[in-house]
């Protein structure tokens, strides 16, 4: 933890070079809790961040969500386009799970909900991770309607103001 800060940026040096998949994991888990300088940090977890092994992606999920959302929210809405798409889910999973620090990435986010309107699966991901940031996305999605021209072209809306309950 704090404690042992000081040896934060060794061993920020030595997992940019580390193969071991637990090392990376312990490595990552350690960091995320130490007070280390936030730049090279989010720089090793940006490299990090497409490894499909389970364990380096909950490793990374766990030092996104550590950092401060001024640092990981763009982090987040850079892999919304990444050509990958699990990798673009991954990132609108954890926006949703950062709630309202994530509002910057309300329109990121309905612009990909919108452009996967033909895949209901990644779909319904970008809307639950638009909901799940709070209260904000409801002027947003009104605004939106009130652009479509088409009467049917916003229906898929619907569903996402009624995850708001009562307020949507």
């Amino acid at each position: 933890g704090l404690k042992a800060s000081s040896l934060a940026d060794p061993l920020l040096n030595q997992l940019a070079s580390e193969t071991d998949t637990i090392a990376l994991q312990k490595g990552l888990e350690a960091l995320a809790k130490m007070d280390v300088p936030i730049t090279p940090f989010a720089e090793q977890v940006k490299t990090l961040f497409s490894r499909e092994e389970e364990v380096i992606q909950q490793a990374v999920a766990n030092a996104i969500l550590s950092m401060p959302s001024e640092v990981s929210v763009p982090m987040l809405i850079e892999r919304l386009d990444h050509p990958e798409l699990d990798i673009s889910i991954r990132a609108a999973e954890l926006l949703g799970h950062l709630g309202s620090n994530a509002i910057p990435a309300l329109k990121p986010l309905l612009d990909k909900a919108q452009g996967q309107l033909t895949n209901q699966a990644p779909n319904r991901t970008y809307q639950k991770a638009f909901t799940e940031i709070g209260l904000s996305g409801v002027p947003i999605l009104l605004e939106h309607i009130g652009k479509t021209t088409n009467r049917g072209d916003s229906d898929w809306i619907t569903p996402m103001l009624a995850d708001y309950g009562m307020i949507g």
